[in-house]
């Protein structure tokens, strides 16, 4: 979800989780949290619940020595998370050094990525 700072979207996210549609609600905000999804994504994602809400996702780095990463363009990168079929694919940009944007999309194969 985007928006503008302090406009209550973990709020709105975290009421959705516990109501309508059940969801395990996890934020890197937590600074254990973070250091996992910074250390090993691939990891982090595999050993999620389904279905799963992830805030904060701009926190983690960008590295560029990720399995399954590349740059698909000026500022916008793209990483499988895990191998085989189906496959999850995550998407972001990076503005003023900072990750702005963040979509991760179920995928089915490879040749099927939203990019």
């Amino acid at each position: 979800m985007r928006g503008a700072r302090q406009t209550g979207k973990s709020t709105f996210v975290q009421e959705i989780a516990n109501g309508p549609h059940p969801a395990r609600y996890v934020t890197l905000d937590n600074a254990g949290v973070l250091s996992a999804a910074s250390a090993d994504p691939t990891g982090f994602i595999a050993g999620m619940e389904k279905p799963e809400v992830i805030d904060e996702a701009q926190r983690v780095p960008v590295r560029g020595n990720r399995q399954n990463y590349s740059v698909l363009g000026r500022d916008r990168h793209h990483c499988h998370l895990g191998k085989g079929r189906p496959t999850v694919v995550a998407v972001w940009e990076v503005r003023d050094k900072e990750i702005r944007l963040v979509e991760v999309a179920y995928a089915g194969t490879h040749e099927k990525a939203p990019y």
